[in-house]
C-alpha cells in the first residue's frame, strides 16, 4: 500500500526517566505529514517493580499526556497491550497524528518509581492522511 509505514521504538524504563507528561516516551510525528494510525500496540516485555498503568496517545507537545490510544494499560504484568482490545475508555481505534504532534506514553498511575524495571516495545502501524 502507498503512504503505509510504520514505527517501532524500544523503551527501557531507568531511574532516570520522568514522570510528567511523555516521561516514558515523547516522539515527534516521523514522517513530518498528518498520519492516520490504524494499530498502536505496547508490548511490556519486561514487567515493571510495582503496579501501575500508562497512557499512550497524540499530543500537541512531548511533555503532555495523552490517552487517546491506550487509557491505562497495565505495566505491572508481561502482556501485549494495544488500542483496539485494551484500548481503555478514552482510547480510539483509528487516530489522526498531526505533523508537528508527538506521541507520548505517560505513566498513569503507580507509587513513585513504580515504573522501574519496566522495558517495552512500542509499535504504530499509520498511513499518510
Amino acid at each position: 500500500m502507498e503512504g503505509a509505514g510504520a514505527y517501532y521504538n524500544d523503551v527501557a524504563i531507568t531511574a532516570a526517566i520522568g514522570t510528567g507528561g511523555g516521561g516514558l516516551l515523547s516522539v515527534l510525528n516521523p514522517e513530518g505529514v498528518d498520519l492516520i494510525i490504524t494499530r498502536a500496540v505496547v508490548d511490556i516485555t519486561e514487567a515493571s517493580d510495582a503496579a501501575g498503568t500508562f497512557d499512550l496517545g497524540i499530543a500537541a507537545d512531548g511533555t503532555t499526556s495523552a490517552d487517546n490510544l491506550i487509557d491505562g494499560g497495565d505495566f505491572n504484568t508481561d502482556a501485549v497491550n494495544d488500542n483496539i482490545i485494551n484500548k481503555g475508555s478514552n482510547g480510539k481505534e483509528v487516530l489522526r497524528w498531526p505533523a508537528t504532534s508527538y506521541l507520548t506514553m505517560t505513566k498513569k498511575t503507580g507509587a513513585a518509581s513504580a515504573e522501574i524495571g519496566l522495558e517495552a516495545r512500542v509499535f504504530v502501524d499509520y498511513i499518510r492522511a
